[in-house]
């Protein structure tokens, strides 16, 4: 069983995404916002983070820094997905990121590669 976070301020997003990761093997949580998402990191076992970066209460850029600075989490697969690749403040080397809309084929293709 495989835990996949996805973290988007916009429902149809996140609908989207989930229709695409639904599997018996995959367990989907979702946060509407990076505080949500903090909390849900630091309470189940994730296994792969899927983040939108404009939201609000705590940005994509706020999770990933949360993530890659805490020794229990650093080690989990960060990928951001954004229509604005310029409010990603991390370097292309510290993580991967997608450009919205994004296909079922890439998401696959995302989940596949970390799983």
């Amino acid at each position: 069983m495989k835990n996949i976070l996805i973290v988007d301020d916009v429902e149809i997003f996140r609908i989207a995404l989930k229709g695409y990761l639904y599997s018996p093997e995959n367990t989907l949580f979702e946060a509407t916002n990076g505080l949500e998402a903090i909390e849900i990191i630091k309470n189940e076992p994730i296994d792969l983070i899927l983040c939108d970066v404009i939201m609000p209460l705590a940005d994509g850029n706020e999770v990933f820094q949360f993530v890659k600075s805490n020794p229990l989490y650093a080690n989990i697969p960060f990928v951001f997905l954004t229509a604005f690749l310029d409010s990603i403040f991390v370097s292309d080397s510290e993580v991967e990121r997608l450009t919205k809309p994004v296909t079922k084929a890439k998401i696959l293709e995302i989940s596949k590669k970390y799983l």
